[in-house]
């Protein structure tokens, strides 16, 4: 037997009025998301993302490159590189062509 407080028991012998549970279940749930959404507060990354960039990083286009598995290593190593020292910097002509592309 099952109970739960303010609610009525169900033995294995009764029938489970399955639609009245699942719209039961379904009420719960919306309102379980509706309340984790309200609470979620913005994460600390993109929080620093959006003060960085002075606006919100959605709307921001997006560089994407792909490197064979073998290269994973060696892309490893260069971007530890670029972490562990002051970073890189791009050179005017580079910057020029990339705004070009835009």
């Amino acid at each position: 037997m099952c109970q739960i407080e303010g609610e009525h028991s169900v033995t294995a012998e009764e029938s489970i009025d399955l639609n009245g549970f699942l719209s039961s279940f379904k009420q719960f749930m919306d309102a379980a998301t509706a309340q984790a959404h309200a609470e979620a507060s913005e994460t600390v990354f993109l929080s620093k993302l959006r003060n960085h960039f002075g606006t919100d990083p959605v709307h921001l286009p997006t560089v994407r490159e792909t490197f064979e598995k073998a290269d994973h290593p060696n892309l490893h190593l260069a971007v530890s590189g670029l972490l562990s020292g002051d970073g890189w910097i791009i050179p005017a002509s580079t910057w020029r062509m990339m705004e070009k592309s835009r």
